[in-house]
């Protein structure tokens, strides 16, 4: 047997074949698909809201509010009629003057803002479709603690008024007496609605509308493809005002299928190398619902493929190794109402059990970790909601965002110690947020990748790279959260932006739950330094 080997041996040398060793490595390597996430078939690049019918001129419009009174939509003194689909100016009462910057309906009275007067009036609309008459009793008249109302809904008995001196939302009884402030979740939304559960805000400058609850937690962040001026909700669809390139009103609906929008996109060349005497290991990106490997990942030179403890996939090498790939990223934004995502016995056994896991850098039963816990589940208490994955994960989210924040700090510390300190950068905030979602019975995992550093130029440099988290959502799979983007003391439009969603920049490498048996806790390469390098460089913004 010796003496077989032995020519076996020199016959490979003689005729160049690779040996046994060789055989394992490969030059290059097919991308496969991330498992677990939503996949949308068809439409994925539109939106959650879908217009509903052709868009109506509207000549009449002055400042674009919008509201519904009894199925019908009024603009100011103006009101849409059914037949002809025009703003119709109604009879007045009494030759009464009226002025109406806003409107908005309690169910019974159409009630009108007077911004230069600081005053709600309560109208009274009688007649038939094309043929109203609105009449005033003077005393339906509520006076407004307001400095400068532009804006106004009805909810819940209560007023709410926007504020644009203030930069305040007013809610306000329906007598007046009582009122209370709190923070817009933008200082350009023009107008608000309620309607289907939630608050609709339009955002004038971001080209934007939004959905709040009632704790100001914005649920949705909608893209539309104009500024809007006005927005009203009859229950089933919105109604959006625009004054930019012409006046006109559209309608939409929510597509509740439409789980996730993709936005812009960019896509480069992207090698990735490890510097180092030993074993180099790069994780080795995958194809998902917001990024495509254009062709296969190439190795330099030849490298095993190993695969780790979580199935992340990567290309060991020996002292020095670099992948290259060319990819398309998009931005993708999920669209999540918290009524969609499920229960708790909704999430695979197998998922729940795999990441709900302790860890060394998490420590599960650390006492701040366990009074951070505690918090969360007050907070859940105080906004009376139902202990969802989802609520779970948001109240976490909310709660975490608005007690650390980035900051750069050589090193990683764990959970605990972030929780304590306040501040850190991307990785140990991820180790918090995934912490603190797993104390709380809530799935929970990293995504690792590197980014697009410097813009439009070309190429582009990447050694600091970029670490976020993924929480599981029956109904969505893994969906991506950002605690360590939303900045000190974040807007509640800021941390909704990084709540289920992925900027375009970014090409995804790794994705696992912590002590990798190959990267151990870090991410994207080991063994060696490492660095990524961006060029020919393509992009589209949305």
């Amino acid at each position: 047997m010796r003496k077989v080997a032995i020519l076996i041996l020199l016959l490979q040398l003689l005729l160049c074949l690779p040996s046994s060793a060789d055989e394992k490595k490969v030059k290059s390597l097919t991308p496969v698909k991330a498992k677990d996430y939503v996949y949308l078939s068809t439409g994925k690049h539109n939106s959650a809201l879908v217009q509903d019918g052709n868009k109506i001129k509207a000549d009449g419009l002055e400042t674009g509010r919008l509201c519904f009174h009894k199925e019908v939509a009024w603009s100011g003194l103006r009101y849409l009629d059914k037949k002809s689909n025009k703003l119709t100016t109604p009879e007045i009462s009494g030759g009464t003057k009226l002025r109406a910057d806003a409107t908005c309906s309690d169910g019974k009275l159409l009630w009108v803002l007077d911004a230069r007067r600081k005053k709600l009036l309560g109208l009274t609309v009688t007649g038939k479709d094309g043929r109203l008459r609105l009449s005033h009793d003077p005393s339906k008249t509520l006076d407004l603690p307001c400095a400068k109302p532009i804006a106004v809904t009805y909810a819940g008995n209560l007023f709410y008024v926007i504020d644009a001196d203030k930069k305040k939302l007013f809610a306000i009884t329906i007598d007046g007496k009582d009122k209370s402030i709190c923070n817009l979740p933008s200082e350009t939304s023009v107008d608000i609605a309620y309607g289907g559960g939630y608050f609709w805000l339009v955002d004038e400058k971001r080209k934007a509308v939004y959905a709040l609850d009632e704790h100001g937690v914005i649920i949705l962040y909608l893209p539309l493809p104009f500024a809007p001026a006005g927005v009203a909700h009859d229950q089933k669809t919105l109604l959006v005002s625009t004054l930019a390139d012409e006046k006109a009103l559209y309608r939409f609906a929510l597509n509740k299928d439409q789980k996730y929008t993709l936005g812009g996109w960019m896509e480069a060349d992207i090698a990735f190398s490890v510097k180092g005497r030993g074993d180099c290991h790069v994780a080795l990106p995958e194809n998902s619902n917001r990024q495509k490997i254009q062709k296969r990942i190439r190795f330099s030179p030849a490298a095993e493929i190993a695969k780790d403890n979580w199935e992340q996939k990567a290309a060991k090498f020996s002292g020095n190794g670099e992948i290259k790939a060319r990819a398309r990223m998009y931005a993708i934004h999920y669209n999540i109402l918290p009524e969609t995502t499920g229960e708790f016995p909704d999430i695979p056994g197998k998922v729940l059990k795999a990441y709900t896991v302790d860890g060394e850098m998490l420590k599960l039963t650390s006492k701040p970790v366990s009074d951070a816990k505690k918090k969360v589940e007050k907070l859940i208490k105080k906004w009376d909601k139902k202990r969802t994955p989802y609520w779970v994960a948001r109240c976490a989210y909310e709660y975490l965002v608005q007690k650390v924040h980035y900051e750069r700090i050589p090193g990683w510390v764990d959970a605990p110690t972030l929780l304590t300190r306040g501040t850190g950068t991307c990785s140990p905030i991820s180790f918090a947020y995934v912490a603190l979602c797993r104390s709380l019975g809530m799935p929970a995992r990293f995504s690792a990748g590197t980014r697009n550093r410097g813009g439009d130029k070309d190429p582009t440099v990447d050694r600091e790279f970029h670490r976020w988290c993924e929480i599981y959502l029956p109904n969505f799979g893994w969906v991506p959260v950002d605690p360590s983007a939303t900045g000190k003391n974040p807007s509640a439009l800021t941390a909704a932006r990084f709540w289920g969603f992925v900027p375009a920049d970014i090409l995804v490498m790794t994705r696992g739950g912590g002590g990798s048996d190959i990267f151990g806790w870090a991410y994207n390469g080991t063994g060696g330094i490492p660095e990524a390098v961006w060029s020919n460089k393509k992009r589209a913004r949305e």
